[in-house]
This record gives structure tokens, sequence and C-alpha cells, in this order.
């Protein structure tokens, strides 16, 4: 197996993978708690964080793999790129346009989808991740 160069926004995009991932599997276990703890027990909005958590593993593994240019991972975070972060990123900038400061509610989710659509773009045409790749 050669060893191939990685790409430097490869690197890039693994990096804040893993850290959407991350935040992902917080926000996922938080929404766990709180739809448990006042019922003590199932309920339907269970099912909601269960997802939020199970997306976000995969995720987790997809950013360490994508270093490895496995062209799954690729393929899974040009898809679900989207889900881990922009979850807690939209709840979390909701909360400031409950508060009326809605300049702060836009900035954080159109911030979100701008890089969430770069990192997108980047992956699927950009001639050297393609190389990387094996594409």
């Amino acid at each position: 197996m050669e060893n191939k160069e990685i790409p430097d926004g490869v690197k890039v995009v693994s990096v804040l993978y893993f850290i959407a991932s991350f935040f992902g599997i917080i926000f996922g276990a938080i929404l766990t708690f709180i739809a448990i703890y006042p019922n003590r027990g199932f309920s339907t909005f269970l099912l909601i964080p269960i997802i939020i958590v199970l997306i976000s593993f995969v995720s987790l593994f997809a950013s360490l793999s994508l270093r490895k240019g496995k062209n799954w991972a690729r393929i899974f975070t040009i898809i679900f790129f989207f889900i881990p972060g922009f979850l807690p990123a939209y709840i979390f900038s909701f909360g400031a346009g409950f508060s009326g400061n809605y300049v702060a509610y836009y900035f954080i989710v159109g911030s979100y989808i701008i890089v969430s659509l770069w990192i997108m773009i980047y992956l699927f045409f950009n001639k050297k991740v393609k190389e990387f790749f094996g594409r």
C-alpha cells in the first residue's frame, strides 16, 4: 500500500468533523438525560437523541477514516457532515432568537451552513482530494 500525502483541506475537514461529532455526542447525551429524567422511562422524545448519538458515533469513526483515505468516509462526510454539528448549533442559536438577538441566531446558523457547504463542495470537486481517495 503506497503512502499518499494527505491534502491539507482533508486534515482540516477531518478535525472539524471530529469536533462536530464530539459535540453531537454530548448534545445527544444531554437530550437523552432530558428525555429520561422527568418521566423516568422511555418516551417517544428519546428517539431523537438516540439517532443523534448514533449518527455522531458513526461520524466520529468517519472523521478518523477520512485521514486514512477511505472513500466511504468521504461520501459519508459529504452526505452527513451537516447533521451532527448543525442540530446543536441550531438549537443553541434558537435561544438567541427567543431573546430577540436575531443577528446572533442568523450568524450562528448561517455560518454553519456556509462552512458545511464549503466542505461538501471541497470533498466532492477538488482534484487533489479525488486523487487521495482514489477516484
